[in-house]
């Protein structure tokens, strides 16, 4: 590959975006490096985000009726990643304020990781079976909620992608854009909308 901006036309606008600004810091260069940008499109943005999308909208499809649920009574792993959630938008606008994006980018996708781990904590595919349709959707609005706000941090690096996002969880987003960083902005009842992957699979 020539040039760096070759990679757009693979990965699209938004990913090479992202991947400027995931490793960009203002002590040192940034190194386009093509195997490490295959990486972080394959495990930050179709593993990590693009496939949380997927679940949450796939099982509130055949859980819920194709509508965000109400959650029930929380859990200390529900009020845990809330409060991560909290903590995430205090430590992004810090980072941004140092100019530090790349930290700020890097903290984010720490916590959409974190929310893959605690779908697979609640298993609310294992909830269903048994009969458990509250805890089915506290874990769902919780994670669908929790996404949704690391995507309004994330929107300013991948517009158009955060803005699909928030289009297959029938979400609309305010204004200004930051009264979206409160938790509770997705209503239940709103109409989730499957799609093709948000950052489909190159190979």
């Amino acid at each position: 590959m020539d040039e760096p901006l070759d990679l757009v036309d693979i990965y699209g606008v938004d990913a090479f975006r992202y991947f400027l600004t995931r490793d960009m810091a203002r002590e040192r260069d940034v190194e386009f490096n093509v195997e490490v940008v295959a990486q972080r499109y394959r495990d930050d943005l179709a593993n990590d985000l693009g496939n949380l999308l997927h679940r949450v909208v796939d099982m509130v499809g055949r859980y819920c009726d194709g509508r965000i649920p109400e959650a029930g009574d929380p859990t200390d792993e529900e009020a845990a990643l809330r409060k991560r959630c909290g903590s995430l938008v205090l430590q992004v606008f810090k980072r941004v304020e140092i100019i530090a994006p790349n930290e700020a980018v890097t903290q984010t996708m720490g916590v959409v990781k974190e929310i893959n781990g605690y779908l697979e904590r609640t298993a609310p595919w294992r909830r269903a079976k048994e009969g458990r349709g509250e805890r089915v959707a506290t874990s769902l609005y919780t994670a669908a909620e929790a996404l949704r706000l690391c995507s309004v941090l994330l929107h300013p690096v991948m517009p158009e992608r955060t803005a699909e996002l928030w289009h297959r969880l029938g979400w609309r987003p305010p204004e200004p854009l930051r009264d979206g960083l409160d938790w509770g902005g997705l209503q239940p009842g709103l109409h989730v909308i499957p799609g093709p992957p948000l950052f489909p699979r190159i190979e």
